[in-house]
């Protein structure tokens, strides 16, 4: 609980057991293109930043190159270089640009957050405020009606995109590749209904609808705009095209199967 592991994925090898968070470590992800920074989140509800090359062993010297066999999943001092607090509940995905900057998290307070990693700041008149507790169980518990209106005091994101269910499970919530335009937030959710916001505004401007249950996952084609891939609790995978989500066209199962109209909006 509250750790992240570092690893060589090539040998299977643990290098680095880094404190992560006060409870469960749900998400993780790199920033940079270069595997040098990452971000991890879980239910403290706060994401946070780490450095790799500031990594000190406890029970070692200054730096961290990779741990031995006698010490592989050795447990490292590090100390995050930034702290993102701004949810009210715990984080369930990070989705990064890869360019050491924009970081997308997804939590369980019904909201997907876009953080500027370069320099967020808090106005010191704001630290002091108290941070709203909310009770709630987020596997078989709606988000209370009262606590819609809450916000925390620290917020340094940049934008919160709101309108999904993040609800049963993990939800995901992702930034459309570069690529492919780079200029939407999507994310499934547990009423059955992938959300697409605008990236600048934060404006919801789709709602594909086709799955009978969770929306769990989505992924955007790597280089077609509008071209995504769904995965529901209903069992299914769809394949979204650039047609279906905008104009209300048809979908295909993964099976090759035609469900009919998808409804889109925007």
């Amino acid at each position: 609980v509250g750790h992240a592991l570092l690893a060589d994925a090539a040998s299977g090898r643990a290098l680095a057991r880094v404190p992560a968070g006060d409870d469960d470590v749900n998400a993780v992800a790199w920033l940079d293109a270069g595997g040098r920074v990452f971000a991890c989140g879980g239910d403290d509800n706060v994401v946070r930043v780490f450095d790799s090359r500031a990594l000190r062993r406890d029970t070692g010297p200054a730096g961290f190159t990779g741990a031995t066999d006698a010490d592989a999943a050795a447990t490292v001092s590090a100390a995050p270089v930034m702290a993102l607090e701004g949810h009210l509940a715990g984080v369930t995905f990070l989705d990064a640009r890869l360019d050491g900057v924009h970081l997308l998290s997804n939590s369980k307070d019904q909201t997907a957050k876009l953080w500027d990693c370069r320099a967020p700041a808090t106005p010191s008149r704001r630290r002091a405020l108290p941070v709203p507790r909310v009770d709630f169980d987020y596997r078989w518990q709606a988000w209370p009606r009262a606590a819609r209106g809450l916000a925390h005091p620290r917020d340094a994101s940049m934008a919160t995109f709101t309108g999904h269910a993040v609800l049963s499970t993990l939800i995901r919530a992702r930034l459309s590749p570069a690529a492919a335009g780079g200029a939407h937030v999507y994310a499934g959710s547990a009423d059955g209904v992938v959300r697409v916001w605008d990236l600048v505004s934060g404006v919801e401007t789709r709602a594909l609808r086709h799955h009978g249950d969770v929306v769990r996952d989505a992924s955007w084609h790597p280089t077609e705009p509008g071209v995504m891939v769904t995965s529901s609790f209903d069992g299914s995978c769809v394949r979204w095209g650039a047609a279906g989500e905008s104009k209300g066209g048809r979908v295909r199962t993964a099976a090759g199967a035609d469900p009919g109209p998808a409804a889109g909006g925007g």
